[in-house]
């Protein structure tokens, strides 16, 4: 599995996305090379970069596939239940093995939500579940449980989706919620005591009584999620609290980002707190 895009491309990954290269920060975190090794890259680039011709935006351009959209049509004359059936095989996905790509790579087919989102998300995926249950795609449904007891058995855990910038968080905690809807917690008892472990380790706090609680704790060093680093940097700068980044990329953990039950001050995101808090 690669790094993250951040890690691999160091002070190029900085200087794309404070230059807004792209819209969206998530874009490039998904741009993959065209030909290139990251080594060759960042070493052009520091060659380059001193140049009174270099232009970052071609360099970009030249050395980086952007990635595409999903989009999708609405067709008012279907119904609502038939326009959910026909997403399915749009929004299906495969991964295939991409030199230098920050996909995670599962061995079975997936479903992802579209637009921007070329991924699939932990708990989103549950949600995702009933309705493939819903229209009897069955099979689907259960690749999709055996590709999260894939990424528990060789990573520990379930990651927020299958990309490299999301390996060090999670989401709520919905395995066994899945397996109970496809009837198959007995065949995954092992990955469901796995994650249990890592919840009550990784995600604990014991009380001076001794009970233990959980929390949505991410140790990314305290610096910007990847994608949105942009957003984050900005967001920082209005904000008093040093641990800013640890509790915007916990926020990313909890699966409700940006819910006001975070913060003190409900309308202002550079006040949030959950790292402080021991949620239900």
């Amino acid at each position: 599995m690669m790094q993250p895009p951040d890690e691999i491309y160091e002070e190029l990954f900085e200087e794309i996305q404070t230059s807004r290269i792209f819209f969206d920060s998530k874009t490039f975190c998904d741009a993959i090379s065209r030909q290139f090794t990251p080594y060759e890259i960042l070493n052009e680039y520091r060659q380059e970069k001193t140049k009174s011709s270099f232009n970052l935006s071609s360099f970009v351009f030249e050395h980086f596939i952007a990635p595409s959209t999903i989009d999708l049509i609405i067709n008012e004359k279907r119904s609502l239940e038939e326009y959910c059936h026909c997403l399915w095989p749009l929004l299906t996905r495969t991964v295939k093995s991409v030199n230098y790509s920050s996909i995670i790579e599962v061995p079975y087919p997936f479903i992802v939500p579209g637009g921007r989102f070329r991924e699939f998300y932990y708990w989103d995926t549950y949600f995702t579940m009933l309705g493939l249950v819903r229209s009897s795609e069955i099979e689907l449904a259960n690749h999709m449980l055996d590709n999260f007891a894939y990424l528990i058995r060789t990573i520990g855990h379930i990651p927020g989706g299958n990309r490299s910038y999301y390996v060090d968080q999670s989401q709520p905690p919905f395995f066994s919620l899945m397996t109970q809807l496809l009837g198959q917690t007995k065949k995954y008892q092992h990955e469901l005591e796995i994650e249990y472990e890592f919840w009550m380790t990784k995600r604990a706090v014991t009380l001076d009584n001794g009970t233990i609680l959980n929390r949505y704790y991410v140790d990314n060093g305290n610096k910007p999620r990847p994608e949105a680093f942009l957003e984050d940097v900005q967001t920082a700068k209005n904000s008093k609290n040093v641990n800013i980044y640890l509790d915007l990329t916990a926020a990313g953990e909890c699966g409700w980002d940006f819910s006001s039950r975070w913060m003190e001050d409900e309308s202002d995101l550079s006040t949030i707190m959950i790292t402080n808090l021991l949620p239900v």
